[in-house]
Formats: C-alpha cells, sequence, structure tokens
C-alpha cells in the first residue's frame, strides 16, 4: 500500500473520496480504512494488521474528524515507525481544541479573540461575572467542525452554559467585537502555503425553525477572494505555528485588521472544488507521494 487515508467513521467522505480518487489517477494503492480496526504489534518493530492482513503504508493522511484519545495513539504508532503522517498526531490534537489553539497563537504574536475556556460547563458557570456578551461560542473537540454560534446577551449565555452544565467536554467561549464585525474568511493552506480563499459571509445564530434554515441555506453565497498579504501572511503563519501539513485556516475580518478565529484539520472543500473549479485534492495529494 503506498497511502492510506486513516477515517474513524464508516460514512462516505467526498473529500476523502476525492482525495483518493487523485491518487489512484498516479498508479498508487490508497485505501481508506478505519483506525479503530487497525491492530498494532509492538515486537521488535511495528507491525500494522487490517482483517488479519499486515498493510504497510508508506504514507498515512489524517482524516480523524472526532478528537479522541485511541486515533491519537494510532497517529503516534505510525510515527514511530517512521512512516509519514500528514497532520501528525500532535498538531491534530491541538486542532481540535478552541483552548490550546489560542495558546499557540498568543504565544507565536498572533492576534486572536478575547478567549475564555473550562474544562466544563461548570467551569465557566462558577465564574460567570468574567464572562461579557456579545461572545461567539465555538465548541471544541471536533476536529472537521468549527460550529459559530452568536452568543448576544446574557440571557444566551445563561441558555448556552445550562446545556453543558452536566458535560465533561471542553467549554470554548470567545468574545468578538460585533459592532465592527465584517464577516469570516476561510483559507486552505497546504505545508505553509495559501492556496485558496473564500467567504460565507457573517456567521449567523442557531435557527430555531426548518422554514428559517432553508432561507440562510438559500441566501447563502460563497464567494473566491484573491489571496491578499492582509490575511493570507497571518493564516500561513498560524498554520505553520500549529504544526498541520493541510487545514483550513478561519479568520474575523474587521475593518483595521483580522483576527485568527481557529484552525480546522480535515477541512471541507468540496464546495470549493465544485462552485468554482478549484482541484484541491489534487495539490493534496501531490504531497502524498
Amino acid at each position: 500500500m503506498d497511502v492510506l487515508i486513516l477515517k474513524d467513521s464508516t460514512l462516505p467522505d467526498p473529500n476523502a473520496n476525492r482525495l483518493q480518487t487523485e491518487i489512484l489517477a498516479r498508479n498508487l494503492v490508497c485505501r481508506q480504512l478505519l483506525f479503530s480496526r487497525i491492530m498494532v504489534e509492538v515486537d521488535g518493530k511495528i507491525r500494522f494488521f487490517y482483517e488479519d492482513k499486515e498493510i504497510k503504508p508508506k504514507v498515512v493522511v489524517n482524516w480523524l474528524k472526532t478528537r479522541d484519545y485511541r486515533g491519537f495513539e494510532m497517529l503516534k504508532a505510525f510515527e514511530a515507525e517512521g512512516i509519514q503522517v500528514i497532520n501528525r498526531a500532535e498538531p491534530w490534537w491541538i486542532s481540535g481544541s478552541g483552548f490550546l489553539i489560542s495558546l499557540i497563537l498568543h504565544q507565536h504574536g498572533l492576534l486572536h479573540p478575547y478567549s475564555w475556556h473550562a474544562p466544563s460547563g461548570p467551569g465557566i458557570a462558577s465564574n460567570r461575572s468574567r464572562l461579557e456578551p456579545p461572545l461567539i461560542h465555538m465548541p471544541s473537540g471536533t476536529i472537521g467542525h468549527s460550529n459559530l454560534v452568536y452568543l448576544k446577551d446574557d440571557e444566551a449565555v445563561r441558555i448556552r452554559l445550562q446545556a453543558f452544565r452536566n458535560s465533561q467536554k471542553d467549554l470554548d467561549l470567545q468574545k468578538a467585537r460585533e459592532a465592527e464585525y465584517l464577516g469570516l474568511v476561510q483559507v486552505i493552506v497546504l505545508e505553509g502555503k495559501a492556496l485558496v480563499a473564500w467567504t460565507n459571509g457573517r456567521p449567523r445564530s442557531q435557527v430555531t425553525s426548518l422554514g428559517q434554515m432553508m432561507n440562510r441555506y438559500q441566501r447563502r453565497r460563497m464567494a473566491l477572494l484573491n489571496l491578499d498579504d492582509n490575511f493570507t501572511q497571518k493564516a500561513e503563519r498560524a498554520a505553520q505555528a500549529v504544526g498541520l501539513d493541510f487545514c483550513a485556516v478561519n479568520l474575523y475580518q474587521y475593518p483595521d485588521r483580522w483576527e485568527i478565529a481557529g484552525l480546522t484539520a480535515c477541512p471541507s472543500f468540496k464546495e470549493v472544488e465544485d462552485g468554482f473549479g478549484y482541484n484541491i485534492a489534487e495539490k493534496v495529494g501531490e504531497i502524498s507521494f
């Protein structure tokens, strides 16, 4: 096997499928396998088995979307055997935590929204007086998603905290300068270089009905942006600081500056490819061999 695309779900993933198609087009052997069905044997050397057969990938593409310590261990096993891993274990793990991202960005002098973090809902609820709306809530723990939800007033914050009351998940809250906020820009970065950038406009609060959801979906317009040094260099620096080989960097746009909202490993690029004909899968495939 030349390339292993490591997944954590049996559900079809159009992005992983497109990447596999690009790799297969180069006459390479590429498979998508669930990490949970791989066994690792450590006995003088590290060996990997899938359905009773040894697998020897030359390159592993990390397409794990759930931040799971077992996935982290599997990635570390491949790394320990000297196998090239695209999106290595530690950067991938960091990218799933808004708190760790904020620490890395702070260490590298990159602008990041004013943020709060607690290991659970009660941790923030018991220090409630420190929070100031308006906030943008960014749940951590899921690698492939960055769900932005406005918490514009005290009541919205209270309801959000109540939902996390018995949760053991990390709770990350960020403050946005809402009056000056222009929109959210996403930049795909590969090996430290920006490939493409686009915007979907302002993130909106959660919908309360199917009708609202359909109306918002119909109004949604994706716009491709020219790569501009104002935000491109910041996106590249953020990806390099975290150490991700392939990711999407989200940036808040303001009239006078840009702030990095977060990074997403295993980003979805299907909409960009379909809408603008940009072959991102081909670029990612190139670094797999």
